[in-house]
């Protein structure tokens, strides 16, 4: 499997496409951050220039209008609640944690960007319960060499927790922390996180309802039966449709996920929840993972993935359709785990005016964060791609 040639879908060629030109980053860094070769997208971008495909699309005015009073309302929000949410920790701990936080979100000189983040030390006194003048002491007397080696700490952690954007909470800082070499426990790196204000984002509820029962899926088997384990990629792939609200209304989007590494191997997003779009994804997989025959593809019972068409194309492709069983949750809970994931880590966190928008940052979370560099607790804290690059070494060594 991992010297077998790789193939990409159309859309994947635009999406990294439009990468490099949206982004400002170069030819060279998108190439790494998706693992192909530079000369492969240098050819994509050359070509979709020659094509005249690389015309940006800038918000109109009043877009733009619209999205900068939204992000000034959000910024006023933030800061209403940002205080209690970082410091919710600490006010049953010493007065030096207190003090140390006051220390790292106090305003420093020049006055930090990021005001979301900085709060008057009389306030923060005021509402840990400090007196201004024992602050000021604590300061004046200078660190301790545990505090010393606090800071160092904490230097670490604020740099894996921004390098993910907040997605990390305590668990996987911890293991990153450890696979960086430093020996650390993890009730430390609790208490410094809790000392920095730093709080992974948290999914919200569902709302839209994206499975439609199909007239007629009593043919189809549970080939599962809620045991989503694999020894090698490509034996069992499962996937669901989610939604996420736009500017221009609901968008949807499809995934098909690999169970033994985690690993996104099809995703596909559309403004409907046909048949098409469960087959885009699948066919995205089946391009790009050519899978031996017999791999099972699992998915609840809606008609998307019980419909005529998507039934002949798992045949023609040699995929051995599995559905769940009705009103039974759990039998597609690892699929529903990945939404989970990709709310709370992602589509919460930004606004979308379309879904081009939507489909971009998809590919990005996808494509460079999710399969290459999140860590994943289910598979001994590596990422979906060395997860699988592991096993292809123990695999060559084996035979």
């Amino acid at each position: 499997m991992g010297s077998a040639r790789r193939k990409f879908t159309q859309e994947y060629k635009s999406e990294a496409v439009r990468l490099v030109l949206d982004s400002g980053r170069s030819v060279t860094e998108v190439a790494k951050s998706l693992g192909i070769h530079e000369t492969t997208l240098g050819n994509w971008v050359k070509k979709a220039k020659e094509n005249g495909e690389t015309e940006e699309r800038p918000l109109s005015v009043s877009e733009r209008a619209e999205l900068e009073e939204l992000r000034k309302k959000y910024a006023q929000a933030q800061m209403d609640i940002a205080f209690l949410k970082k410091s919710g920790e600490l006010l049953r701990e010493r007065a030096e944690v207190k003090f140390e936080f006051i220390s790292i979100h106090a305003p420093k000189k020049p006055v930090s960007a990021d005001g979301a983040n900085t709060f008057p030390v009389d306030y923060m006194c005021k509402k840990l319960d400090l007196s201004r003048q024992g602050y000021y002491a604590w300061k004046k007397r200078g660190p301790s060499r545990r505090e010393k080696d606090d800071a160092t700490l904490s230097t670490m952690i604020r740099a894996v927790f921004d390098r993910h954007e907040g997605r990390y909470g305590v668990r996987r800082i911890f293991h990153e922390i450890r696979r960086q070499g430093v020996a650390v426990a993890y009730k430390r790196v609790q208490r410094l996180m809790a000392t920095m204000g730093l709080v992974s984002v948290h999914p919200r509820p569902r709302r839209p309802v994206t499975t439609v029962q199909a007239a007629d899926s009593s043919s189809l088997p549970d080939l599962v039966g809620q045991d989503f384990a694999a020894s090698a990629p490509n034996q069992l792939w499962y996937g669901d449709i989610t939604y996420i609200r736009t500017w221009d209304g609901w968008v949807y989007m499809a995934s098909v996920i690999d169970a033994f590494s985690r690993k996104i191997a099809g995703w596909a997003v559309a403004d409907h929840i046909r048949t098409e779009l469960v087959l885009d994804a699948l066919r995205m997989a089946v391009t790009r993972r050519r899978p031996p025959g017999g791999v099972i593809f699992h998915a609840d019972r809606g008609g998307q993935y019980t419909s005529r068409e998507f039934v002949a194309f798992c045949r023609d492709n040699n995929v051995r359709n599995s559905v769940g069983r009705t009103g039974i949750c759990f039998d597609n809970a690892a699929a529903e785990s990945f939404w989970a994931t990709l709310k709370k880590e992602f589509v919460h966190l930004h606004p979308f005016d379309t879904i081009d928008r939507v489909r971009a940052g998809i590919f990005e979370y996808v494509e460079i964060y999710y399969n290459r560099q999140r860590l994943h607790s289910s598979i001994g804290y590596l990422t979906p791609v060395e997860f699988e690059e592991e096993f292809d070494g123990q695999t060559l060594r084996a035979a």
